[in-house]
């Protein structure tokens, strides 16, 4: 019964943080939402943070190392497709992706652990790309590292909570950005994949 609770109090705090974005929710309207008083809510969660926490906890998984794994021009759209989708699915999380991180060091752990990640993938991706002649050679030392720390600004950092839930093709618009960015150091090999992309 106990675990049962828990997961209504999840459910319900993420579909909160969802519609309203995390700081327009207090204890208080989870409690209101789910027909409980805020002390058996604070009893399985002390705080907000604590909600927070766990929530994304339990999600981040998803974000996790997939290096290795990314050997052509085909399964790295996956993997900012997969990327995409697990934002907006943590919207309210991206939103306040800053904030959060000040407020949790459980939460800047995770985004630490989170950015390492996606850069030691994006990197191993890019060796992969070389390997296989979809990308050129770097003009100059350390090129692709930058050009990495450019993708993972825009994977992370997104628009406001607002501005974004208006536009629902957000997720599209951001795969598109990233490919446009990365189209000019493509080999034409690489751009022929490029374009056979649904």
């Amino acid at each position: 019964m106990k675990d049962d609770t828990k997961n209504r109090i999840l459910t319900c705090a993420r579909g909160l943080f969802k519609e309203r974005g995390y700081n327009a929710v207090s204890m208080r309207n989870i409690a209101e939402a789910l027909d409980i008083s805020v002390g058996n809510l604070t009893y399985h969660f002390k705080k907000k943070e604590e909600l927070i926490e766990a929530l994304i906890f339990e999600s981040i998984q998803s974000y996790e190392d997939a290096s290795g794994k990314i050997q052509d021009i085909d399964d790295l759209n996956a993997y900012f497709h997969h990327l995409l989708s697990v934002q907006n699915r943590l919207s309210f999380y991206f939103d306040s992706y800053h904030q959060l991180s000040q407020t949790s060091s459980v939460l800047q752990t995770c985004q630490t652990r989170m950015t390492g990640n996606l850069k030691k993938t994006l990197s191993l991706s890019f060796d992969a790309l070389l390997k296989g002649s979809l990308i050129r050679p770097e003009e100059y030392k350390g090129q692709y590292q930058d050009i990495i720390k450019v993708i993972t600004a825009l994977l992370l950092f997104r628009l406001p909570g607002e501005e974004r839930r208006l536009r629902k093709d957000d997720e599209e618009k951001t795969l598109r950005t990233l490919w446009f960015f990365l189209k000019p150091y493509l080999t034409e090999e690489g751009r022929l994949r490029l374009s056979r992309l649904p």
